[in-house]
């Protein structure tokens, strides 16, 4: 679901990417099976495969469970058939695991965006720019489980939530439990991407994962990484980023001096007028970086 009450979420990245951003209002969704964790896929995708086989050994459910079971393989084993879009945010502010982990070694920024905005600027599912049509779009809290059981509890309240619609289907219903049936697949493939190894639970990850439903024209790539570039909503896109923060690495005092610079060049093309002349707020990390 998309955010209904506002929070700063935070995109670690390169200046030049903040740069691209704001000048072609655009943000680019990378291929789930191309991101750079994508093993931690399998973390989600074995715990639904095992809760699947462990409730299909009842008798009366096996059938239901073999449909689910063939649907789920068919969605998470072949990336061209399974058109799911990832964009990663932060609810960490200055972290230095952050910095570490996805700012280049020149320095880079942490940008700071209107969670409640950003959901809105990015959910016109028909993107005329790019011809991208997105079916769904959501918000997912990654996860971090710590024991095997806890992720099975949740693999498994997913399955049951299913199963129920499955069996409630009837002549007269069909198609409404089919539409119910493809949300709830929805949510679970949702889920499934957002399943981290604990050791990174610092990260606080948030993702907003979009489905793809366009022609394959509109998929681009880079660096061995299949990606859409979904547009912003100009009209937004004023109040969408609350703060830029500059990374504690590489020269930090031209950084600094390059993006406020950028604000302000923004704050007069878009006629916003500021109370201090800057589109958005820009300030040095405070942590010391070795």
């Amino acid at each position: 679901m998309l955010q209904n009450t506002s929070e700063i979420l935070w995109h670690y990245t390169s200046i030049d990417t903040l740069v691209k951003i704001c000048t072609n209002l655009t943000m680019r969704a990378t291929h789930y099976a191309f991101m750079n964790d994508a093993e931690e896929v399998k973390m989600g995708a074995n715990s639904i495969l095992t809760a699947i086989e462990d409730m299909s050994k009842s008798p009366e459910d096996k059938e239901t469970f073999n449909y689910f079971s063939t649907r789920f393989n068919n969605l998470l084993g072949d990336p061209i058939l399974n058109l799911f879009y990832i964009i990663s945010f932060s609810k960490a502010r200055d972290a230095l695991s952050q910095w570490r982990g996805y700012t280049p070694a020149c320095g880079g920024c942490a940008i700071g965006f209107d969670a409640l905005k950003l959901g809105q600027a990015l959910s016109n599912k028909t993107d005329s720019k790019h011809g991208i049509r997105h079916g769904s779009m959501a918000f997912v809290d990654c996860v971090y489980p710590k024991t095997r059981r806890e992720i099975q509890l949740t693999a498994t309240s997913f399955l049951k939530r299913i199963k129920d619609i499955y069996n409630s289907r009837n002549e007269n219903n069909q198609s409404v439990i089919d539409a119910k049936i493809s949300l709830e697949f929805w949510r679970l493939m949702s889920w499934t991407y957002c399943v981290k190894n604990p050791c990174f639970e610092e990260e606080q990850e948030k993702r907003l994962v979009f489905s793809h439903i366009a022609p394959y024209s509109t998929i681009q790539f880079e660096n061995e990484k299949p990606f859409l570039e979904i547009s912003i909503d100009k009209k937004i896109f004023p109040d969408l980023i609350k703060e830029v923060i500059i990374s504690p690495h590489g020269n930090v005092e031209k950084n600094t001096r390059f993006v406020r610079f950028f604000s302000k060049a923004l704050d007069e093309k878009y006629k916003y007028k500021t109370p201090k002349g800057l589109l958005f707020s820009v300030t040095e990390s405070k942590l010391p970086y070795r």
